[in-house]
């Protein structure tokens, strides 16, 4: 594994994803920021994940409209979420939200869900749905 392989990716952005078929999935955002968490991490791939996060605001020539500081994070690869897991979304979304940007999760199955609840995170990470007003 190479010293960049954050486990964080950018799947391609157009208007439906490759990695959302099926058409269960909410439309996407115009101006939204999809990124995927990959399933194996580790607590010391924590920063390295957060600094990723941090490049791709760097890069981005998004304005500040509601839609760009929208980040969706595919978590359909994690279907056994752990300790590590949840550390790994509450300080990619503290990082987000320190650059006026916030993060919602897309495709959690039901035990992230269930350790997002019991973890108290639900709200602070919450799940993407495509419809309505994005709260805040």
């Amino acid at each position: 594994m190479g010293t960049h392989d954050w486990r964080l990716t950018i799947p391609p952005h157009d208007d439906q994803p490759p990695c959302f078929g099926g058409g269960h999935e909410p439309p996407l955002p115009p101006g939204a920021a999809v990124v995927a968490l990959r399933p194996e991490l580790t607590r010391a791939d924590i920063p390295g994940l957060c600094e990723q996060l941090l490049a791709l605001f760097r890069d981005s020539d998004a304005d500040s409209d509601a839609d760009s500081a929208l980040v969706l994070c595919d978590v359909g690869a994690i279907t056994d979420p752990d300790a590590v897991i949840i550390e790994a979304l509450a300080c990619l979304q503290l990082a987000a939200r320190r650059h006026g940007r916030r993060i919602r999760l897309l495709r959690a199955g039901p035990q992230l869900g269930e350790l997002l609840a019991l973890t108290g995170l639900n709200e602070v990470l919450p799940l993407y749905h495509g419809t309505g007003p994005e709260p805040p």
